[in-house]
């Protein structure tokens, strides 16, 4: 009764830090004019617009701040249609926090297993530090913009936690996040390679629930009118995000253009597909890796905590999206690494590189930007977790 009187005490004291935090973020923004939330806006419209039966997608009208994700996607920002866009702006920004906490929870939750009863004040530090390092400016910018990472990766996580009990509301969860952004793709070439074709189908069938699913305030052709433009909307972020220069680019593509052009004058196509199978195949060496090292309960929680950090590697999609490596960097820092120096060394650059980017002209960000060095830094963090799952002095399961 006292062990679950203080962890209760705990997750209260966690959340509470959550809400302070966001009442002082939302009172700093408003102070100094910047409580923007121009993603959130995007939703927000997409929403009231779905309520009417219109078209979600106006490019002409809505400029650069449009609508790009399905129609399934509006739904869930119904509720905060519901209320003016001023209020629905406070009402979200409590709600990516909350999502923060739990993702948070659930981490812990997920890997209770690697931390003895209790965690000395000095291991507690290193936990705090690098999440704080390497996180803080993403989880920041989603709440200046608005935006569904953190929401994305709560599904991701959630379905996770859910999977062994219920591998049918873990599919639809990991089906709905691919309805806002197709990251989902990544989950369904694992299951398929860990022959889970059961999983497979539970996300075929869910994701083909989701599509018609807007039917009840749609007709069927305004609704393929709607899906079409969102299919031409993935075309041109697809398009956009193969484009050579472009500073907001920051995959591991974009990384090999700019080294491998200063030795090499290949295609860039080529190099493409080449960091792609040689990525593949180390994918599939790690997946054998932790089914050869881990016990199967424990296997699917690196496998997962591996695949989120491939997508911010893979998808160029600005640097917020490195939200996606907080289950990993959760993982490490609560390891034995920083008894390695040479690890430790390796993890504080990579946590530099991740959360250091502000991107607004600050000397140390224009450096990371520069030089392409968040998915490099995403690579050495799969690399460090490489080396935890084959010593078991740096993690051990109770």
């Amino acid at each position: 009764m006292k062990a679950l009187s203080s962890k209760f005490s705990y997750n209260y004291k966690l959340l509470f830090f959550f809400v302070i935090f966001t009442i002082f973020f939302i009172l700093l923004e408003i102070n100094n004019n910047r409580y923007w939330q121009s993603d959130f806006e995007v939703y927000y419209k997409s929403a009231n617009r779905f309520l009417n039966s219109q078209l979600l997608y106006r490019p002409g009208e809505d400029g650069f701040y449009r609508y790009k994700y399905s129609p399934v996607a509006s739904l869930l920002f119904i509720p905060f249609a519901l209320v003016p866009f001023e209020i629905a702006k406070i009402f979200y920004s409590f709600f990516i926090s909350l999502l923060m906490y739990l993702n948070l929870i659930i981490s812990i939750k997920l890997f209770k297993s690697y931390t003895k009863n209790s965690i000395s004040k000095y291991h507690l530090f290193y936990i705090v530090f690098f999440i704080v390092l390497s996180m803080f400016s993403h989880y920041f910018r989603e709440l200046h913009l608005g935006q569904v990472n953190i929401l994305i990766l709560f599904l991701i996580l959630y379905s996770l936690i859910v999977n062994n009990k219920n591998t049918l509301l873990s599919s639809v969860l990991i089906a709905l996040s691919g309805f806002i952004k197709p990251y989902f793709l990544i989950f369904i070439l694992y299951f398929i390679f860990e022959k889970q074709f059961k999983q497979v189908l539970y996300i075929v069938f869910s994701s083909i629930v989701l599509f018609f699913t807007p039917l009840f305030n749609y007709n069927f052709n305004n609704l393929m009118t709607n899906y079409y433009y969102w299919y031409l909307e993935l075309k041109l972020e697809i398009l956009r995000e193969s484009e050579i220069g472009n500073i907001e680019n920051v995959s591991i593509f974009t990384f090999f253009d700019k080294y491998l052009g200063y030795f090499f004058i290949i295609n860039n196509k080529i190099v493409h597909l080449f960091v792609l199978i040689i990525l593949g195949l180390f994918v599939s060496w790690y997946l054998i890796l932790t089914a050869k090292n881990l016990p199967k309960s424990q296997k699917i929680k690196f496998d997962y905590s591996m695949l989120c950090a491939l997508i911010p590697i893979l998808v160029s999609n600005g640097r917020s999206i490195y939200i996606f490596l907080f289950p990993l960097v959760y993982l490490i820092s609560i390891s034995n690494i920083y008894k390695n120096m040479v690890f430790l060394i390796v993890f504080c650059f990579s946590c530099i590189c991740i959360g250091l980017n502000f991107g607004e002209g600050v000397i140390l960000s224009q450096w990371i930007k520069n030089f392409y060095l968040m998915p490099f830094a995403g690579l050495m963090l799969i690399f460090l977790s490489v080396f935890i799952i084959k010593d078991k002095k740096l993690l051990t399961i109770k």
